[in-house]
């Protein structure tokens, strides 16, 4: 019995000094009822609170992460760049020397740049 305005009539009847046996039964009944439910809203909002604390260390957990990536992407690019400029300058030197032209160089110097974002990746 847990219906709020029966336990209400249940204590009015004790206070007056009416409450049958049978009616203090109820009455007892729905106390222990009322306060199990409080124990079990008590303990629903520790693991609510439990679960707000462990979302909260997700979001910052994701927003470090986000914050690794971005910074791993411009280093990436910074690379590339470094990459390609040393590619050009290794092929001007060459021309400058009068070295034959390297025909792997384009694709060596992809290699490059493919093996160097391999790693940042999994850094």
């Amino acid at each position: 019995m847990t219906d709020v305005a029966a336990l209400l009539h249940l204590v009015d009847r004790a206070e007056r000094g009416t409450l049958l046996t049978g009616e203090a039964e109820l009455l007892r009944t729905g106390l222990y009822s009322l306060d199990a439910a409080r124990r079990s809203n008590g303990g629903a909002q520790a693991t609510a609170r439990t679960l707000r604390a462990r979302y909260a260390a997700a979001e910052q957990a994701l927003v470090a992460a986000e914050a690794r990536l971005e910074r791993s992407e411009q280093r990436l690019t910074e690379t590339e760049a470094t990459v390609q400029r040393l590619g050009a300058y290794l092929a001007n030197t060459q021309r400058a020397c009068g070295a034959p032209d390297w025909p792997g160089l384009a694709a060596h110097v992809e290699g490059l740049l493919t093996r160097r974002a391999d790693e940042e990746r999994a850094a």
